[in-house]
């Protein structure tokens, strides 16, 4: 009796075993855009990577040439329109009237700035307070002397 319940654990655990390791494996999929660039390497890590968990299968995948094709088709060139959603970004160029003069400035880096453009940063006072605000609206901010200023926003478009 002892016998033949212990070819029956025995067989009941080889049983187990078998359907654990015949469940599929996971794959996992990985997009890159430069085919053939970082072959290698790519093969490597997949190598190294499924002889560590082989119930994990690694597959690298470059775009294939329709992909690239739609992409370039789609590709949107020269300077992109004024902001769609009717908001002051980084990178444009702003048209407000601030303590009743208007003026033209740039919201954004001065390495982007070209000619006699004033530039505000969008963590300087000014361009905190117009950063993200509706075209049209009306918005303030603190000057570093302490005095509450008031800035009508009239226009923005990107920097060209």
């Amino acid at each position: 009796m002892k016998r033949i319940f212990l070819k029956s654990m025995a067989a009941g655990a080889l049983l187990a075993c078998s359907l654990a390791q015949a469940q599929p494996a996971v794959e996992i999929v990985v997009d890159y855009p430069y085919a053939g660039i970082f072959k290698d390497v790519h093969e490597k890590i997949a190598r190294d990577f499924m002889a560590k968990y082989p119930q994990y299968k690694v597959t690298f995948r470059a775009p294939t040439p329709c992909q690239l094709k739609q992409m370039l088709e789609n590709a949107h060139i020269g300077t992109p329109p004024a902001s769609a959603d009717g908001k002051v970004g980084p990178g444009m160029v702003v048209t407000a009237v601030i303590a009743g003069d208007e003026m033209k400035f740039l919201l954004g880096s001065r390495e982007i700035a070209s000619g006699d453009l004033d530039v505000y940063s969008e963590k300087s006072p000014l361009g905190a307070a117009v950063l993200g605000a509706e075209i049209g609206s009306t918005v303030s901010y603190t000057a570093p002397n302490g005095r509450e200023i008031k800035v009508e926003i009239k226009a923005a478009e990107f920097f060209a």
